[in-house]
């Protein structure tokens, strides 16, 4: 404190005035950056959690989808099991051909001895066309199953496996075998027909089984499996065996059986699944029609690309927790890969487990491959079985929207903060610069006048030592004339306090309408960029809006034309009924395109008013510029405070101009008298000496030294100070106050 004390009034001043200064600014600039980052927090919370809420109602709109178009795959495949089964032509043919196999051996004459020939042959086609497939398929041999099969087997299967010139994998080219069986003559009779329904539709087989004997009496692909018994053969614990069960032990003549999908070991081991319908003719149970499921067209109907981005997917899993469609992201996860390796290909994350349980919802999850996720899982049941229907996406790619809003908050919080400490430091350098200015302007002048104080004390001791004998009668002039100097001395201090407090309050008008400008700057700024986004928004729902419009007219367009089919089908008779289905099957579809485009019609209205909202935020922005306003009316207030005291410094420098014409009217009644001063000459020596001491502290306090100015001053002599001269030394002095 003492050396705080000991400093200059120059140096002190220029404390005082960055003290004043840099306090507020400081405080300013630190609920600037505050109001700042939390304000970017909050945009950055909200933001998260409109765009999560957003890609969640945008998958459980993609899982109800594909869970829908996978729920009308399988209800189209029973309808045509049910429709192939109840066919006439198809009970003609699981007739012939069960009649046909009974009487194949009889029918060529085979003996035993033929048969066994034609085992050994067909062995070899095991080991070698069909092992060379089974070993690139699963890296290990295939097993020997020629000796689970008949000899009714061995001969049809030499037939028409062996025998058959087509390739492996086009054994269903072959109409005719040529060995003129009855068994032949309706395999040519029949099977084009078969063939061509499974190529129009996509399945991967299409077997008839004898009820009684279990026997594959007819398949399109004529794979390992024709002709074997599915109750004593080598595939009687099959998924085909089980789909043949279950119908052929059932009295409901419309019974349809789902077996789930299964390694199968005809098919080379790949995943198969099998739905069955048995087939009467005149009440009697003549044949179990039995389709082996098409994998692509499953994947297809559950694996949809729309309003899953680039990361997203759509896939089934069983209850094995084995995929039931090919994923996108990873071909380890595919149905084929995933049941030759089930440790690898299993899908068990917690949503998956929750669908299973008949659970629907939303999570944010590890995904099979590990990477986070947002999922939308539910459960779908098709014909007794149960599979998980899962819509997730990468939230990297789902919240990618949010790293740039948060990046464009950082960015714009990082600008407002270099903006404020620019400002901060260009404000210090002001208020130093100015303070140097203003303390150099004071202490200069103060100097000045503290040297024509020095100088004119030094005059008032010469004049004291001449009167001392002569003047006596200038003792109560002399006491008049302190009185004056004392409420000089006393204005001084006055206009020094007002002075001080006038630069203190017109620097912090200054701060205060630079801080209310760069605020109502941000502020428009901020405003006009919202305003540009709400456009936007506004803008991009509306189009979408139309096009969900141009959606629904298609969908209802498409209904009528389903329905003119209909009714044209309805003419055709009995020839257009197939068709009338299909016509049918189609109209539904576009019933639910209609559906979902209103419901995705309401999305597009919500987000409208939620864009409303942002409207009303846009509203309180503009309150807080109403709050900047009223700390502009603020700095109004304290220029009018720093006019006021102007105001009363010019006061006090009209007192002073009256005590100068005071101690000049004294004066010369000094001169008048000055015979009688010689009693006052001491006391005006001894104040002489006062004032000597009183220049000195003035000139320590401005920080200057007598011996500089007295360089500059000549010595004083008596000859040059008369009594007649008191008026000319106050015009002197009084005009180094008014230049003050």
């Amino acid at each position: 404190m003492s050396r705080l004390n000991n400093l200059p009034l120059g140096q002190k001043l220029v404390l005082l005035f960055l003290g004043l200064s840099l306090v507020p600014l400081a405080g300013v600039t630190w609920m600037t950056r505050t109001a700042a980052v939390d304000g970017a927090e909050r945009i950055s919370a909200a933001s998260t959690e409109a765009v999560r809420g957003q890609t969640l109602a945008q998958l459980e709109t993609v899982r109800e989808g594909r869970a829908r178009a996978v729920t009308r795959l399988f209800d189209v495949v029973d309808g045509q099991i049910r429709t192939f089964s109840s066919n006439l032509m198809v009970a003609e043919a699981a007739r012939a051909f069960t009649k046909g196999v009974q009487s194949y051996s009889k029918e060529l004459q085979l003996d035993e001895a033929q048969v066994e020939r034609m085992r050994s042959e067909l062995e070899t086609y095991y080991t070698s066309d069909f092992g060379r497939v089974y070993r690139e398929s699963n890296d290990r041999a295939a097993r020997s199953t020629i000796d689970g099969i008949d000899s009714a087997a061995v001969a049809l299967q030499h037939a028409y496996i062996f025998d058959n010139q087509q390739p492996l994998g086009s054994k269903h080219l072959l109409d005719r075998a040529g060995d003129a069986s009855s068994y032949d003559a309706a395999h040519a009779r029949y099977h084009a027909v078969m063939r061509q329904y499974l190529e129009e539709f996509g399945y991967y087989d299409i077997f008839i089984v004898d009820p009684r004997s279990a026997r594959v009496v007819y398949s399109v692909y004529k794979e390992l499996d024709y002709a074997t018994s599915l109750k004593s053969g080598p595939y009687a614990q099959s998924g085909l065996a089980q789909a043949f069960r279950a119908v052929a032990e059932s009295t409901d003549p419309d019974a349809v059986f789902l077996t789930d999908f299964a390694n199968y070991y005809p098919s080379y081991e790949a995943p198969a699944s099998f739905i069955s319908s048995p087939i009467y003719e005149q009440g009697d149970l003549v044949g179990v029609a039995i389709f082996q499921m098409p994998l692509e067209k499953i994947t297809s109907a559950a694996s949809g690309r729309e309003g899953l981005g680039e990361t997203g997917e759509a896939f089934l899993v069983g209850g094995d927790f084995l995929p039931r469609s090919d994923s996108y992201r990873s071909p380890a996860h595919g149905v084929v890969a995933a049941f030759r390796n089930p440790t690898a290909g299993r899908v068990d994350h917690e949503s998956v487990t929750r669908a299973l349980a008949g659970e629907k919802g939303t999570l944010l999850v590890n995904s099979y491959d590990g990477s986070e996720v947002l999922s939308a899982y539910g459960p779908i049941d098709i014909l007794g079985m149960r599979w998980a229907v899962i819509a997730e996406q990468s939230t990297s790619e789902a919240l990618a929207a949010i790293a740039e809003i948060d990046a464009i908050s950082t960015a714009t919080t990082s600008s407002m903060m270099t903006r404020s400490y620019a400002m901060l430091g260009g404000a210090c350098l002001v208020v130093l610069i100015v303070s140097l200015l203003v303390s150099r302007g004071i202490s200069g002048r103060l100097g000045r006048i503290g040297g024509t104080l020095a100088s004119r004390a030094a005059s008032a001791k010469t004049t004291a030592n001449i009167l001392r004998d002569t003047s006596r009668s200038l003792s109560a002039s002399a006491d008049t004339e302190a009185a004056s100097l004392e409420e000089v001395s006393a204005s001084l201090e006055e206009m020094d306090s007002l002075t001080s407090m006038n630069a203190a309050n017109t620097d912090r008008a200054r701060k205060l309408a630079r801080q209310s400008s760069d605020e109502s700057q941000e502020g428009n700024e901020s405003m006009q960029n919202l305003s540009l986004a709400m456009d936007e928004i506004a803008a991009s729902s509306a189009e979408m809006l139309k096009i969900v419009r141009s959606i629904e007219g298609i969908a209802f367009q498409t209904n009528l034309l389903a329905l003119n089919a209909a009714v044209e089908a309805a003419r055709a008779g009995e020839h257009g009924k197939g068709f009338a289905v299909v016509a049918e099957e189609v109209r539904g579809l576009a019933q639910r395109a209609a559906e979902a485009a209103r419901q995705t019609g309401a999305l597009i209205e919500e987000s409208s008013e939620r864009v409303e909202r942002g409207t009303q935020s846009t509203r309180e922005a503009s309150a807080s510029l109403g709050r900047i306003a009223t700390t502009c009316s603020e700095t109004v207030e304290l220029i009018g405070e720093i006019a006021t005291a102007s105001s009363e410094i010019s006061q006090g420098i009209q007192q002073i101009n009256e005590a100068v014409t005071a101690m000049d009217d004294t004066t010369q009644k000094n001169a008048s008298s000055a015979k009688e001063s010689a009693q006052g000459s001491e006391e005006l020596h001894g104040q002489a000496e006062q004032l000597d001491e009183i220049v000195e502290e003035l000139l320590r306090l401005v920080g200057q030294q007598r011996q500089l100015l007295s360089e500059g001053t000549a010595p004083v002599r008596p000859s040059t100070v008369q009594v007649s001269s008191p008026l000319a030394s106050a015009t002197a002095f009084s005009d180094d106050f008014d230049e003050f």
